[in-house]
């Protein structure tokens, strides 16, 4: 069984789908949030049929102490349970797709910060964060890549997850939907894509993921190969959380927490 945390009709939960066939992807769970994880996990604990693997990929960010809590509670369920649980701590979804997307940033003045998110840096003092609503919006590193897709003066219009605030985006969501083959010249479109060769980009830029998808050459991996890749992304996170914290203020030391691996 696999377990995702965003909702599935956001828009990039939307494109992910679409680098699977329709008989695969309708067996994800989206969850629309990491505490439905763990409601989603303790009922089927408690299902005495119950005897599948669950693959739970959710986002993990340095400093949003709440994703850790829940972290450590699923961790604490896949110890009691015979390791039925495996976690894959991810970034976010909007993290991996700006990566899948970099290209489409060159005619934006905002190279620098698009670095700062892929590189996944000290974000706070980025030229992004131009009001104080921005600052007041992004309350962690996930909320930045957020703020990022949202801004038409760094996204494009089919692009940005916003429908427009004073005026209509009315391409919004076109970019997660169909094909690129618009009839509006663009500057910044580089050229034309299929949606599934979008999706699959996006797919491709995510450390692991379930296995089905439209890859001709997919490779599957061993339970072993599971477990490392498991204990490759805690390390990764831990490092990651070590550098920013190291780089915030004393004051918001205490968010950062580092985890431990399942095994």
């Amino acid at each position: 069984m696999y377990i995702f945390e965003d909702k599935s009709t956001d828009l990039l939960s939307i494109l992910f789908k679409k680098a699977y066939p329709d008989k695969i992807s309708s067996g994800f769970n989206f969850m629309g949030g990491v505490g439905n994880i763990l409601l989603k996990v303790q009922n089927l604990m408690q299902e005495s049929s119950f005897d599948e693997t669950i693959y739970i990929f959710m986002d993990l960010i340095p400093d949003n102490f709440e994703t850790v809590k829940i972290y450590s509670k699923l961790r604490r369920i896949s110890l009691q349970n015979e390791y039925k649980l495996i976690i894959f701590p991810l970034v976010c979804a909007e993290y991996y797709f700006i990566c899948s997307i970099e290209k489409y940033f060159q005619y934006f003045k905002v190279s620098k910060d698009i670095s700062v998110c892929i590189n996944k840096l000290f974000y706070k003092d980025s030229s992004i964060i131009e009001t104080e609503q921005d600052r007041k919006f992004c309350t962690s590193f996930e909320k930045y890549c957020k703020l990022i897709l949202l801004k038409d003066s760094v996204v494009l219009d089919c692009i940005r997850h916003s429908r427009g605030q004073f005026q209509e985006n009315n391409k919004y969501g076109r970019f997660y939907k169909e094909d690129c083959i618009c009839d509006e010249s663009d500057l910044a479109c580089v050229d034309g894509r299929s949606l599934q060769s979008k999706a699959l980009s996006y797919l491709e830029k995510y450390p692991c993921y379930p296995k089905g998808s439209f890859f001709i050459h997919e490779h599957v991996m061993t339970e072993e190969e599971i477990w490392a890749k498991h204990n490759s992304l805690v390390n990764t996170y831990n490092e990651w959380c070590n550098r920013l914290k190291s780089q915030d203020s004393k004051d918001n030391a205490w968010k950062y927490r580092t985890i431990n691996p399942i095994k």
